[in-house]
């Protein structure tokens, strides 16, 4: 869609317009930060409605709609956002590595889609499997067009390589099944308890998979989480306040 900003009809001598790229599907990154208590807000803001929520990725999902249609938004009207985060009851895949129907959850990225963010050219195209690849080379933008370079929230516990290991093929939680002894929550208690310890966090540029310098393990078709600083798993803090990627249902 596009946003058209016409000049006053009382200008006869020239028409001009600018259009502004809006978006559909759309991704976008909130201009507001928050720490890992979702559930209250990022314990920021209590003036949104549906805060306090009854899960942490609920109380995500209302920022998102909140800060969808902020004052100098250029997404379209009347769409539905939901937070692009992993938790216990939001997932792409299970620990199996089987994706989508009868092995997801409540997740927000739709398979083989082609999402753009507002302002900017097409952002990526999501896989077979509901998830990003690679992004474009091009940041997130604010509901207002305006290119973000801020780090957000993630909570991306594990992803599945390929057999050749070369590419990222799964996201999920990893420990969906409560049969992964040595699991370790990177959720800020699944965006609901007290913003402390460590969780996982994506930064802006980078490429949804991870590199091929690291993705060199295989493990007989199980998760695996990988090592250094990749999109899906770089670790932050839950106390600091940090972004939201925001996506349209």
């Amino acid at each position: 869609g596009y946003v058209y900003n016409l000049l006053p009809s009382s200008v006869t001598s020239a028409i001009t317009f600018n259009v502004i790229k809006s978006c559909y599907p759309c991704l976008f990154i909130t201009s507001g930060s928050y720490t890992g208590n979702l559930q209250s807000g990022g314990e920021s803001i209590s003036s949104i409605p549906g805060i306090p929520a009854s899960s942490g990725t609920s109380g995500a999902d209302a920022i998102c709609q909140y800060e969808a249609y902020e004052s100098g938004t250029i997404i379209p009207i009347g769409l539905t956002f939901k937070a692009l985060l992993i938790s216990n009851i939001r997932y792409p895949c299970d620990e199996t590595g089987a994706c989508g129907s009868g092995h997801s959850l409540d997740w927000v990225i739709q398979p083989s889609t082609t999402y753009s963010t507002p302002g900017l050219a097409a952002y990526g195209t999501s896989t077979s499997n509901a998830i990003f690849l690679t992004a474009a080379n091009q940041n997130l933008s604010y509901a207002n067009g305006h290119a973000s370079n801020k780090q957000f929230w993630t909570g991306f516990n594990s992803q599945l390589t390929n057999p050749s290991n070369t590419d990222v093929i799964a996201w999920s939680y990893f420990n969906v099944g409560n049969n992964i002894p040595s699991f370790t929550d990177i959720t800020c208690s699944n965006w609901s308890g007290t913003p402390s310890g460590q969780v996982a966090v994506g930064s802006p540029g980078v490429g949804f998979e991870s590199s091929n310098a690291t993705a060199n393990t295989w493990l007989s078709s199980t998760w695996w989480k990988p090592s250094g600083d990749t999109w899906t798993y770089n670790l932050g803090s839950c106390s600091i306040p940090t972004n939201i990627i925001c996506v349209s249902q």
